[in-house]
């Protein structure tokens, strides 16, 4: 079962096992599972540093976007769709509307050829 899902802690290994009708307690798969080779938070660490080296490797080419929306002082509700640049953590607001359409998100949304 742990070869299977390495990414489990001992915490849900113990649950597992639990569920299958063994009995084993908490303390036993926290020792066990190390001594037999498995680390789960090595694991992880590796998992996250990956992660890192890859946004930082594609970070100029990285464009979330998001839509969110503005309430005004107005009570009336804007909606605006904004980019964020992840090199240099720039937000940029590409339109804000009362009542956004398919059409005017496509209208403004990024172009690879032009920049913001």
């Amino acid at each position: 079962m742990w070869r299977r899902n390495h990414p489990l802690g001992s915490r849900r290994a113990h649950r597992e096992l639990r569920r299958l009708g063994y009995k084993v307690s908490a303390a036993t798969a926290r020792r066990v599972l190390p001594a037999t080779g498995f680390h789960p938070r090595q694991r992880r660490q590796a998992a996250h540093h990956e992660w890192t080296t890859f946004l930082k490797a594609q970070a100029n080419a990285l464009l979330p976007t998001d839509f969110f929306h503005i309430d005004t002082i107005g009570l009336q509700r804007l909606n605006a769709l904004s980019v964020m640049e992840v090199r240099t953590r720039t937000l940029h607001i590409l339109g804000a509307t009362a009542h956004p359409t398919t059409a005017r998100a496509t209208q403004h949304a990024p172009q690879p050829a032009n920049p913001f």
